[in-house]
């Protein structure tokens, strides 16, 4: 999986163009090799569109309704996901002229994100396969993680006193991640749990808290939309049992360690300031839903 740190300074993940004989594919050569896939652009291309076209009965579906598919594929001898767009037609066509179709605005999001310095997986490619005047929005490839989704590790860890320190050291990195975003500018206005997954690594028993599916991403206008933010995320937390006070501190310790800047002052003020002002949030946020 190609999670970045300090992205600008090691790679480059703007994508770059190959036409091919049925496709256009846009791919990023470097995040391409940093998981192993080999050759120059045209040749990382191909592989790209082969892992897009995988269709094995076997194949694990993450997420499917009218709009997408996200599915897990295994070739090359590694698992990778695909994610799969189904809008069609003229509509299809206007957005992808300009450049505003999900995996596009996917690609964005993440070159953004990884300019605040915040972990993010990178995508390799997006293909397009011209099969008519009206083609789709394109297939996204992306890396497999090695971990899970937050939302289904909160459920089966929800109010387990043997998990409480590992939720707190979670709920820490969460808001580590959620301060560089908003002190580099953005915000993002679909950080709900379902859209973080845990990445897990051998000389870490925690695992690291990583946003995807960065469509969302947007700049940041001031403290009122990083309030609004915050109350959404934990408003989402509501549906998997909610955050405790403790994790809420952590969290929002994490958050004003990385940004100094949204809100300002004594971090012992803000953090009961905070607390309250997100869950008054997060009370409008369900209100609006009902």
């Amino acid at each position: 999986m190609v999670v970045m740190k300090d992205v600008k300074s090691r790679m480059n993940l703007k994508p770059i163009r190959i036409k091919m004989n049925d496709f256009d594919c846009w791919v990023s050569v470097d995040a391409a090799k940093a998981v192993g896939l080999f050759g120059g652009g045209a040749e990382i291309a191909r592989q790209v569109v082969a892992i897009s076209a995988c269709r094995e009965i076997s194949q694990k579906i993450y997420k499917e309704d009218k709009r997408s598919q996200v599915r897990e594929v295994f070739h090359l001898e590694k698992r990778w996901v695909v994610k799969h767009m189904k809008m069609r037609g003229m509509k299809a066509w206007i957005y992808r002229c300009l450049r505003v179709t999900p995996p596009w605005r996917e690609w964005r999001g993440c070159l953004s994100l990884a300019e605040t310095g915040c972990d993010v997986v990178a995508p390799l490619g997006v293909v397009f396969k011209r099969d008519g005047k009206y083609c789709g929005v394109g297939d996204m490839v992306l890396p497999h993680i090695n971990g899970g989704a937050l939302y289904e590790w909160l459920i089966d860890n929800r109010r387990n006193s043997e998990t409480a320190t590992e939720r707190e050291v979670i709920a820490r990195r969460m808001g580590e991640q959620v301060g560089k975003m908003t002190r580099g500018g953005l915000i993002n206005r679909d950080i709900k749990p379902s859209n973080w997954v845990i990445r897990y690594d051998r000389h870490d028993r925690y695992g690291t808290p990583i946003m995807i599916d960065l469509a969302g991403m947007r700049n940041n206008t001031g403290p009122d939309k990083v309030l609004e933010m915050l109350g959404a995320l934990y408003a989402g937390l509501e549906e998997v049992g909610g955050a405790t006070m403790g994790e809420s501190v952590h969290f929002l310790k994490g958050f004003l360690s990385q940004d100094k800047v949204t809100f300002p002052g004594k971090k012992r003020y803000h953090l009961r300031l905070l607390i309250f002002a997100i869950f008054e949030q997060s009370l409008i946020r369900k209100n609006q839903s009902i």
